[in-house]
């Protein structure tokens, strides 16, 4: 009986691939694209082979994930992705102002991980090289010697408490994005600044809002009023291959950095890689301290963004409330960007964007991107007990894999001692690790 149903059911879908085929021989009519049939998981897959990196002295472990900066399937493989790394493992320092970088020698990268079964297990491994050596994760020194200007101007201590030198090689990765030659691109906090990578992950260019060292491109200058770690997190190519879509994690400390946390606009920048011309536009958030986590694009002007609180579920006080995928769209929203590119960008009335209310843009003729609800993380998976949903990739056109930012197991003492954590979720009661999700979507994403 059981054959006689997969009898069946072959059957049938080959009598409506035929019928297809057959249509598809008349003039005019197009075969319609069929979705690649690949084992995916139903609901989720950990990455393999996560190893220790360090240990505290009270035996904390820190574990080597981190690959939930961003992700991209690997164009033709099914069941590959492409996962990026942020600087690595931090914890809090005893002030405000000092980050302990744990393993101070771990070196950003991106990897490519396929699944086989039920894991993910890494196949390669692409070093990010910089002019002067391979990366690092050390915040980079101020530029000009302008503190707060491409660096966070954090004070870096080892495991031991001993200052860290500034390192012009020191880059906060997260974002990637593949262009049609296979290259990377790779978005990062510290500039902020996109960071163009062979594909043996060789510098070829990097694009900032600063000065270039000689014919590069430039960001536009607001762009340097990014908060601190919170810079450039989603880049995408727009299916033509023409131009590179960047946001923002968060709105820009612009004028200062009370109206960038009191603000409910981030930006997208879309960028033409080959003459350098740019058109911003604000992206509305859902709450003031909701945070972009990815940026994926669908049409030339249709974009799909990873938007959360960062907060866990489960939590006993102020749990998570909001893991959202939107759908939204540039082509009735304004062009907010500066033409003389001065370093408060376009103002209204001699105040920044930042600083205006939802009536005073309106008044001023200013649209936003429109925004549609895609997917609630948390209705779809009752259960997920991440906080950083941070990457996210379509596979096909009707199916999403997100991944979740571990944190690579820690998480800081509150308030900040310098010492950590194994960072537990509340509704597994196990450490946070490196997981892709999938979505099956109720229709097609793509045109």
């Amino acid at each position: 009986m059981e054959i006689m149903r997969g009898f069946s059911l072959k059957l049938i879908l080959w009598t409506g691939f035929a019928g297809l085929l057959a249509a598809a021989c008349q003039d005019g009519v197009p075969i319609p694209p069929l979705e690649p049939e690949y084992p995916y998981p139903e609901v989720s897959v950990a990455l393999g082979g996560q190893k220790i990196l360090a240990r505290s002295a009270n035996g904390t472990p820190v574990i080597h994930g981190g690959y939930g900066a961003s992700m991209t399937a690997v164009k033709g493989e099914e069941g590959a992705f492409f996962l990026l790394t942020d600087r690595g493992p931090v914890a809090d320092g005893a002030q405000p102002s000092e980050k302990v970088f744990i393993a101070k020698r771990f070196s950003p990268h991106i990897a490519k991980f396929k699944l086989a079964g039920d894991s993910m297990l890494l196949s390669n491994r692409i070093t990010l090289n910089l002019p002067n050596g391979e990366a690092t994760g050390i915040p980079p020194p101020p530029v000009n010697g302008i503190p707060g200007l491409g660096t966070s101007g954090e004070t870096a201590l080892d495991s031991i408490g001993r200052i860290i030198e500034p390192d012009v090689k020191g880059i906060d990765p997260q974002g990637l994005a593949v262009a049609p030659d296979g290259t990377f691109w790779v978005s990062e906090n510290y500039g902020p600044s996109l960071l163009h990578f062979s594909t043996g992950g060789q510098l070829i260019e990097r694009i900032t809002p600063f000065a270039p060292d000689s014919a590069a491109l430039r960001l536009p200058l607001v762009l340097a009023r990014r908060q601190v770690g919170r810079g450039i997190t989603g880049i995408a190519f727009t299916p033509d291959g023409s131009r590179l879509a960047a946001i923002l994690q968060s709105p820009l400390a612009n004028p200062d950095v009370p109206t960038g946390k009191s603000s409910n606009y981030t930006r997208l920048l879309i960028i033409d890689l080959q003459s350098g011309e740019s058109t911003q536009y604000l992206y509305p958030l859902l709450e003031t301290d909701t945070r972009v986590g990815e940026l994926r694009a669908v049409s030339n002007t249709s974009f799909l963004v990873l938007e959360h609180d960062g907060k866990m579920p489960g939590a006993a006080t102020d749990p998570a409330r909001q893991k959202h995928i939107y759908r939204i769209d540039i082509s009735g929203a304004s062009d907010v960007s500066d033409p003389d590119n001065g370093e408060n960008g376009k103002l209204v009335n001699g105040k920044t964007l930042e600083a205006l209310s939802e009536a005073e843009l309106g008044s001023a003729g200013i649209k936003t991107v429109s925004k549609e609800l895609l997917v609630d993380l948390l209705e779809v998976f009752p259960d997920y007990p991440h906080d950083k949903p941070e990457g996210m990739t379509l596979v096909g056109n009707r199916k999403l894999a997100v991944i979740n930012q571990d944190d690579y197991g820690i998480r800081s003492f509150s308030p900040p001692n310098g010492k950590y954590q194994s960072k537990v979720l509340p509704r597994t009661d196990t450490i946070d690790r490196n997981f892709i999700y999938f979505i099956e979507l109720p229709s097609p994403v793509l045109p």
